[in-house]
């Protein structure tokens, strides 16, 4: 098919409104050759095809933005070259990619001033994601010349007027301006009256959520008349009807209709051609409502659509940052849902909904890796074409990057995992944990998983014998909360403080539980893991009072992630152990205790003075001592100081995949910190580890002392490294009753030992 044939195509497909015809008459396109006699005409009709494309929803972005880019390397100029900065920007709303969103400012500040709207609408996205403030006032100046240059109640005037206002609503969330509220809400009124149906419903829906967000707000009456207004207008357009159902939800909600604002919710959550993340959004909120207005079944339901959706939201398409920002907007949902759960007496349910909806960037990389050595044996072509596909996914993605390569790496991931889940013994594979593959894990010690939601907390109790749900009434979300902020700071006086509640709350509760009393009444400490969720996961829950005399602690990020941790074969007897040592980088304290910590294991261990790219292959333990930083802002970037220029982040941990590692002992501050909102995920140091392959890892909470440090050490390798939990409760024990450091809980109970 020659070009001109491919062009009637695709004008025959938009007019019989035949979508599988449109994306077969792109694809057409595509495959055509640059070298045409007509390349500026190809241009024009690739970036038509782009457009025609954008049209069919968020399942064809991918390839809007592969043709709308060959559009404008072909001709810069060419009149439809809008669409790609427009494919760019709407393929970040659907992944939260920010490099797309980066590219459409970028690609968009070179059009024509005709054009100069595009940059205001995609930099007022930008801002909402930590962007310029500068760069915000300067799009907005633009948008206001270009709306006074066009005559009032023409329809280029109104749709560059709602632009506009988002800008100036854009401003007002992130500095409070509401003269830019004030002025946002008049410049899209005007747009209201649009004859044009589409720009008219647009005005509509941005003007209700402006006064939803807002300092000031419309009567009740009249903010309902403006929902159903947007909601009636929007039914044609598939990319706005998500959002007015949303609002319509929300304002439902908001006067008390429990039962409209839930059908508006489920509704927008089951449209399956809105953007995931748009449709997960509103299924939380179908379940949130639901369960205020106390039909928990309901609740449920709408939870149990929300999580099916994360998946797809965290997907592999989007950078390892985008993913984070992505859950931090739906911090708490898999706790709410399984608070549910517990409501209606499933705890089953419960630790299922949990394990489905935390942990997920570890489970994205340690539920892959898990069984690799098994699958080599029995299909190594397979586990081969596995690990590849992981680690060209695991890299980073770029400003430009062309992401049908990434698409396709997303394909290919689908159809490996769906051909080992067709081999003998692994039909699970990748797939969300039943409650049967998760019951067994208590065969080493019972394992504790503590939920705590706004609605109630509770401890789910594993032993070989069963499950069992102890309600935890005087733990709160709001305590936890509260005692989670206190501990940066903490002084011992308020260290004994938050441990006395840790133990009066929860830890006392569970420990003198009938399922656990015959395992402690044994002559040693048995093993116990405890899996804290949201920001109890941020406390020292496992030193709590009398906890380290009664079992021997391990901190476990999931279920799941524990159950990973004993996939891996059992290390040998004697493992090699190495020790990364740096004691002296510019502008940072001298560890003398870290130097004191080569010379203790001088005889035992190599010593790395630097590590490559795919980590320290070949040895079983590796001993840390080093500074670290926290970055809580994005925690993907907390690191190890490696050196003056070298820094060890959890994103560079993550590209790891050490076959034969077994322990991390990570002799530095705080490295199981990272912020409230991926507290669920495990994104810090320690976590970077277990997905790099380490089985077993030795973290702190806060700062340490670099003396004490070394003391631990000490402690600890005296002991069987490879029995890492109880070397490390040997090592704290002995702190403890130091006669100087017992009576200081700062000395001793930052040390936690995560795994198996």
């Amino acid at each position: 098919m020659d070009l001109r044939q491919a062009w009637i195509s695709l004008r025959d497909a938009e007019r019989d409104g035949d979508e599988a015809a449109i994306a077969r008459a792109a694809g057409v396109l595509s495959e055509l050759p640059d070298d045409v006699a007509e390349r500026r005409m190809l241009a024009e009709i690739l970036g038509y095809a782009a457009g025609a494309l954008i049209k069919l929803g968020p399942g064809h972005l991918d390839a809007a933005v592969a043709l709308a880019d060959r559009a404008v390397r072909l001709d810069p100029d060419a009149k439809l070259a809008m669409s790609l900065p427009i494919a760019l920007a709407l393929r970040s709303a659907a992944t939260t990619r920010l490099a797309d969103l980066d590219r459409s400012i970028a690609v968009g500040g070179r059009l024509s001033a005709d054009e100069a709207m595009l940059a205001v609408a995609t930099t007022a996205m930008r801002a909402a994601r930590g962007g310029s403030l500068d760069e915000l006032d300067a799009a907005i100046d633009v948008g206001r010349r270009t709306v006074a240059g066009l005559r009032r109640g023409a329809p280029a005037r109104q749709v560059r007027a709602v632009s506009l206002g988002d800008a100036l609503f854009a401003r007002y969330l992130r500095t409070g301006d509401t003269a830019a509220f004030t002025e946002a809400v008049r410049v899209v009124r005007e747009a209201t009256s649009a004859r044009d149906r589409d720009i008219r419903a647009y005005a509509m829906l941005r003007l209700g959520e402006f006064y939803l967000a807002g300092p000031t707000s419309l009567p009740g009456f009249m903010l309902l008349f403006q929902a159903r207004q947007a909601e009636r207008l929007s039914r044609p357009v598939r990319m706005l009807r998500v959002r007015a159902l949303h609002l319509l939800g929300q304002v439902q909600r908001q006067r008390g209709d429990h039962r409209r604002a839930v059908a508006a919710f489920a509704e927008a959550a089951g449209l399956t051609d809105a953007e995931p993340v748009q449709r997960a959004v509103n299924a939380r909120l179908w379940g949130d409502t639901a369960a205020e207005a106390g039909d928990h079944h309901e609740a449920l339901a709408g939870y149990r659509a929300a999580l099916d959706l994360l998946p797809w939201i965290t997907s592999w398409r989007a950078d390892r940052t985008d993913r984070e920002h992505t859950l931090s907007a739906f911090v708490g949902l898999a706790r709410d849902a399984a608070a549910v759960a517990l409501q209606i007496g499933d705890p089953q349910a419960a630790l299922v909904l949990l394990e489905q909806g935390r942990g997920l960037l570890l489970e994205q990389l340690m539920s892959p890796r898990a069984r690799l050595d098994e699958l080599e044996r029995v299909a190594p072509r397979l586990a081969a074409r596995l690990d590849t596909t992981i680690a060209a996914m695991n890299e980073p993605a770029t400003v430009g990057e062309d992401l049908t390569g990434r698409a396709r790496l997303v394909r290919d991931l689908d159809e490996v995992s769906a051909a080992i889940r067709g081999l003998d013994g692994f039909t699970r594979w990748g797939l969300p944990p039943l409650f049967a593959d998760l019951e067994g894990v208590a065969r080493d010690g019972p394992v504790v998983v503590v939920n705590v939601a706004a609605s109630r907390c509770d401890a789910l109790i594993l032993t070989a014998s069963g499950m069992t749900a102890l309600r935890l009434t005087e733990l709160t979300l709001a305590d936890a909360t509260a005692q989670a902020e206190r501990l940066p700071d903490a002084d011992n006086d308020v260290l004994r403080e938050i441990l006395a509640w840790l133990w009066r709350t929860t830890v006392g509760p569970v420990l003198g539980h009938s399922a656990l009393r015959p395992l402690l009444d044994a002559p040693t400490p048995p093993r116990l893991w405890w899996v804290p969720t949201g920001r109890l996961a941020l406390l020292p829950l496992h030193a709590a009072g009398d906890a380290l005399d009664l079992v021997v602690p391990s901190i476990a990020p999931t279920v799941t992630a524990l159950l990973h941790s004993r996939t891996r074969p059992a290390p040998a007897a004697e493992a090699r152990m190495a020790v990364v040592v740096v004691d002296q980088v510019p502008g940072l304290p001298t560890l003398t205790g870290a130097r004191r910590d080569a010379r203790m294991l001088a005889d035992r261990a190599t010593r790395l003075d630097g590590l490559t790219v795919s980590g320290p292959e070949g040895y079983g333990v590796v001993h840390y001592a080093c500074h670290a930083a926290t970055d809580l802002g994005s925690p993907s970037e907390s690191h190890l100081v490696l050196g003056p220029e070298l820094r060890l982040s959890v994103t560079d941990l993550t590209r790891w995949h050490l076959r034969h590692a077994e322990l991390a002992f990570l002799a530095a501050c705080g490295t199981i910190r990272t912020s409230g909102a991926l507290a669920d995920e495990a994104v810090h140091i320690a976590g970077g580890f277990l997905t790099a392959g380490y089985g077993q890892v030795i973290a702190t909470l806060w700062s340490v002392n670099d003396q004490l440090a070394h003391r631990v050490a000490t402690h600890f390798y005296a002991g069987d490294p490879l029995d890492a939990a109880r070397a490390l409760h040997h090592a704290v024990t002995a702190i403890r009753r130091h006669p100087t450091y017992g009576e200081h809980p700062t000395a001793w109970a930052a040390y936690v030992h995560l795994g198996r």
